[in-house]
């Protein structure tokens, strides 16, 4: 007869257990390794692995003879490891003894820091560079240690700045075409995974680093032509030394294609040290600064009226000996005229004279041609920045504006819209939208973009172009306001103007405050080339503060340097008539 064991229930109950906690080891392993596991993976990575952004360098900026004048050079920047430093007050002390600052207090604050990191000074001089070299192995430099990054340079200073403008330390751009192209300069940091040690620590090798290849930043080539630059430039600052001026512009460009040759503003800057000048220095004034033009204007009224068939150059018209009442408001005249023909209004500048073309013409259709020629709206120049002129809508014009508006008050404009405004007429008509940029080019030098000319809009005819051409080589003759505009061998075309400035907050003009200018193209009969200068509140005797006086010499000596740099020689030969006085300004009383 068989016998049958008792097994322990202890033993099922182990065996169980086994089991139960078998199948939570590997339900837990599955969950791991098929739910969690792309998460966890990243945190282990995200513990021992860092991630740093490799900067390129930054893109150059060429002119348009293919010249750096902006470039990124590899300059020292030392930092520490305060944790690692023994001594801070002596390395403090070794430190202001290298660099050119000798700032201990602000050296020894920042070794003395809780920081793992800290900037002790960025960007140093070669020179700098080398008297760090001669103290390499000094224990008292335990901790300090240097990296090599980017440094933006501009090697002709003050020179193209307001168009160059300038970066932050960073390689960030802050002013001009390097804000207004910094992603295009800038290109694409590369990012590079390295290890970190149990603290945290980055551990990489020098090597590693050299090794990465980021995207580089783009070239920019210009339209601006150096000579010229540095010319303008001079010619500019001197007169508004001369006269104590508050500022000034001088541009030059071609008026067949939009391309600007030269930009120059006063007060000046360098980019390089742009931190000890004061932030309005930066300014562009060509782009940023609204101004009234004065008698410079009246070329657009009697093209429009001229354009529209309202008058002819020959038409005659009465100019009241000096006094009209227009509006409820006297206009005056700086000297008495009786009739003057269309031509000689241009030429003798009158006031009367547009104030009774506008009259034929009226508030309409002169508000039109107003905004064909690109005045209220900016010029879409590839600067950034641009202001867009002041210009109310024809509706809420009060009936003196359409005299006020004919010889250039109550109305602002940009000196870049004056200007573009006469190249339309040196051209034949057409109003071309401004350029700096000529192309941008990869680092290999590979052209990506091409710019080219860009006709915005036909403003006028080629007849009606010619005509006011005409007129305005009047105003440069012995007998004109801009005589002193006239260069010999050149027939040259231009006007001048003179304008009252607003006093602060708006409560009339001034008496004394003026904006001189003067504006025009040669050779007259194929401009090859449009410049504009204008002085801001020059001071001295009120003779001496108009634009056929301050103005026109500075556009001249920068005309003549630049129709001989660009090989356009003279076509006549004739010598001018000595400079006559200038007549007095017109005062216009209750405007």
């Amino acid at each position: 007869m068989m016998q049958h064991r008792n097994t322990d229930p202890r033993i099922g109950l182990i065996l169980f257990c086994f089991f139960v906690a078998g199948g939570i080891v590997v339900g837990r392993v599955v969950y791991l390794q098929f739910v969690e596991g792309t998460r966890l993976t990243t945190l282990i990575e995200q513990g021992v692995q860092a991630v740093i952004d490799v900067q390129p360098r930054r893109g150059s900026i060429y002119n348009n003879r293919g010249q750096e004048i902006a470039l990124s050079v590899l300059r020292d920047s030392i930092y520490a490891r305060a944790s690692e430093v023994k001594d801070p007050v002596a390395t403090a002390r070794l430190l202001a003894e290298i660099l050119d600052e000798d700032d201990f207090p602000t050296y020894l604050r920042r070794l003395r820091s809780r920081k793992g990191f800290v900037w002790i000074k960025r960007q140093i001089s070669p020179e700098e560079s080398d008297r760090l070299d001669r103290f390499i192995g000094d224990e008292r430099l335990a901790g300090v240690e240097r990296i090599s990054e980017y440094q933006r340079v501009y090697p002709h200073g003050q020179l193209l700045a307001h168009i160059l403008g300038f970066t932050n330390i960073d390689s960030t751009g802050i002013e001009g075409l390097e804000r207004r192209y910094d992603s295009c300069l800038a290109g694409k940091a590369e990012q590079h995974v390295v290890a970190r040690d149990a603290r945290g620590v980055k551990i990489f090798r020098e090597e590693q680093i050299d090794s990465i290849e980021p995207t580089y930043g783009c070239d920019l080539v210009l339209t601006i032509d150096q000579e010229i630059q540095y010319q303008a430039e001079e010619a500019l600052r001197r007169q508004v030394e001369a006269t104590d001026a508050k500022g000034g512009v001088a541009i030059v460009a071609d008026p067949n294609t939009g391309r600007i040759l030269a930009m120059a503003n006063q007060p000046a800057f360098d980019p390089n040290d742009f931190s000890h000048f004061p932030p309005e220095s930066y300014r562009n004034r060509s782009i940023t600064d609204n101004y009234e033009p004065g008698s410079t204007f009246k070329t657009i009224l009697v093209a429009a009226a001229i354009e529209k068939g309202i008058v002819t150059p020959e038409d005659r018209f009465f100019c009241e000996n000096g006094r009209y009442r227009f509006a409820r408001r006297t206009i005056h005249d700086a000297h008495p005229h009786g009739e003057l023909t269309v031509s000689d209004i241009i030429k003798f500048s009158s006031n009367i004279g547009v104030t009774k073309i506008a009259q034929r013409l009226g508030p309409e259709e002169f508000f039109e041609f107003i905004r064909a020629f690109g005045f209220g709206t900016p010029t879409g120049i590839d600067l950034g920045a641009e202001a867009q002129g002041l210009l109310r809508p024809q509706e809420k014009w009060a009936e003196i504006d359409l005299a006020t508006h004919a010889f250039g008050q109550g109305i602002s404009v940009t000196p870049l819209q004056l200007l573009m405004a006469y190249c339309a007429v040196a051209n034949g008509g057409k109003l071309l939208r401004p350029f700096v940029v000529a192309e941008i080019r990869d680092h290999n030098g590979h052209i990506l973009e091409a710019h080219y000319p860009k006709v915005v809009r036909r403003v006028i005819s080629e007849r009606t172009a010619q005509s006011i051409t005409k007129m305005l080589e009047g105003v440069v003759d012995r007998r004109g306001t801009g005589r002193r505009a006239a260069i010999p061998g050149y027939r040259v075309a231009g006007k001048t103007g003179t304008a009252q400035k607003v006093e602060p907050g708006g409560r009339g003009y001034s008496p004394t405050a003026r904006v001189a200018s003067f504006v025009g193209f040669a050779p007259a009969q194929t401009p090859r080339l449009a410049a504009l200068v204008v002085i801001d509140e020059p001071q001295g005797p009120q003779h001496s503060k108009y634009g056929g006086v301050v103005a026109a010499p500075v556009w001249r000596e920068i005309m003549e340097m630049s129709l001989r740099h660009l090989g356009i020689l003279p076509t006549r030969q004739e010598e001018e008539a000595p400079a006559k006085k200038e007549p007095e300004s017109p005062q216009f009383s209750g405007l």
